[in-house]
């Protein structure tokens, strides 16, 4: 995005929204699929599975995002 800078007009507000997405979206995703995973017993093999295995998926969504994003 710094290579971008010269071109966008708002470059500071952009960075700090990013910023505050990045914050935002990590609080979700962590909620999301503890939701996910409180469906088995705390602490099991299947509760940590879901869990990680949701936070796997997400975040593979969200690389995706941001390879194809046009100001990064």
């Amino acid at each position: 995005m710094e290579s971008q800078q010269k071109y966008i007009t708002h470059y500071n507000i952009i960075k700090r929204k990013l910023a505050d997405s990045k914050r935002n979206w990590q609080s979700s995703v962590n909620t999301d699929c503890l939701l996910e995973a409180y469906v088995y017993e705390k602490d099991s093999y299947a509760f940590f599975s879901t869990k990680y295995s949701c936070l796997i998926n997400r975040y593979r969504q969200r690389i995706d995002y941001y390879h194809d994003f046009e100001f990064m």
